[in-house]
């Protein structure tokens, strides 16, 4: 395959990725009540699973595109940070595909466990979902940290740096990048986790906008070969 073509392959797959990252976030329930009414009502509910099926479809395509992204940079200081950006997206969206996984099978399949239990079985079936809750959490938070706050952190400034993209792109995936991470390392050291979850949503927001756009340029710029990977970097 040319470069041409994985550039264009890849800034197609960041935009669909992206549209899906947002209509699987709508569609997903959110629940704001004790830990016993919200797995009864993940058991009863068919958004939940169709949410994380559009969301596992989405993170496969955006860990494509991210990857085609920080292939169109290189040389220079840039060129190295995208490396890590790259390695970073790869690392990040295999744990959340992986998370995904998690709470799509056994979280919700648990949930239903519990739903339908009767005395004296409840109490355990309720630990059972409470400990897979929690590891689906952990997931969570780490992947946070790597696909949303590392990846786009390490290629936004790289956009800085070799100057293909937008000055306005690149400070907006580093700022994105940079809230999810400071999120994600505060979720992974707290049980509480209410507190930051409108920064939570302001940085993936920013984010899912960083590789929305990034990926409508690419996909542009892939049609002048020479716009993408034969521009000389900025090596200062």
């Amino acid at each position: 395959m040319s470069d041409r073509l994985f550039l264009r392959v890849g800034g197609g797959a960041a935009v669909v990725g992206a549209v899906l990252a947002l209509v699987g976030n709508l569609l997903h329930p959110r629940y704001d009540a004790p830990d016993v009414d919200i797995y009864r009502s993940i058991a009863a509910s068919d958004r939940f699973r169709v949410a994380d099926f559009i969301l596992i479809a989405a993170l496969i395509l955006l860990v494509g595109g991210t990857v085609a992204v920080a292939r169109s940079m290189s040389g220079g200081v840039g060129g190295v940070l995208s490396e890590y950006g790259r390695l970073a997206a790869v690392v990040g969206g295999t744990i959340a595909i992986a998370g995904f996984g998690v709470e799509t099978f056994a979280f919700k399949q648990q949930t239903s466990i519990f739903a339908g239990a009767l005395q004296p079985d409840v109490n355990g079936a309720f630990w059972a979902t409470e400990a897979i809750d929690r590891i689906n959490t952990a997931l969570f938070d780490t992947w946070t940290v790597v696909f949303l706050g590392v990846a786009p952190l390490l290629l936004g400034i790289a956009m800085l740096r070799t100057r293909r993209y937008p000055a306005w792109l690149g400070i907006l995936g580093a700022v994105g990048g940079a809230v999810c991470l400071v999120v994600g390392c505060i979720n992974l050291g707290r049980q509480d986790q209410t507190t930051t979850q409108v920064p939570f949503l302001i940085g993936s927001l920013l984010v899912t906008a960083w590789l929305l756009g990034a990926g409508a340029l690419l996909f542009r710029m892939s049609n002048d070969e020479a716009s993408v990977v034969a521009t000389p970097a900025v090596t200062g």
